[in-house]
C-alpha cells in the first residue's frame, strides 16, 4: 500500500569499502548515525532537525565516491523507498 511520507533515512548500495568512506563523509555534514541492514546496505537516518539543506550537503559530501555507489534510495518512516513525488513504496 502506498502512502505519503517524509524522509526518515537514506539507503546506499555499494562495496563495503566505499560505504565506509561514505559513512565518514556523511558524518562530517551532520549524518552521524549509520548502520547496515540485513542485505549489507548502508542506512543513514536523517539528522535531528532535518532540512532539505542537509540532504543537499550529504549529496555534496558523498559526491567523490559516486563511482562506487550502485544505488541511493530515500526511505520513509516504514522503511520503504520514497519516490520523487514523496510516495513511500514497500521495501523489496
Amino acid at each position: 500500500m502506498e502512502q505519503k511520507s517524509g524522509l526518515s533515512a537514506v539507503r546506499l548500495i555499494g562495496r563495503r569499502a566505499t560505504l565506509e568512506k561514505v559513512t565518514a563523509a556523511a558524518a562530517q555534514v551532520r549524518w552521524r548515525e549509520s548502520h547496515y541492514d540485513a542485505k549489507g546496505r548502508l542506512v543513514l537516518p536523517v539528522p535531528a532537525n532535518y532540512t532539505s539543506d542537509d540532504f543537499n550537503r550529504l549529496l555534496q559530501a558523498i559526491e567523490p565516491y559516486q563511482s562506487g555507489i550502485e544505488g541511493l534510495q530515500m526511505l520513509g518512516p516504514n522503511g520503504g523507498s520514497v519516490d520523487d513525488r514523496g510516495i513511500e513504496h514497500p521495501d523489496d
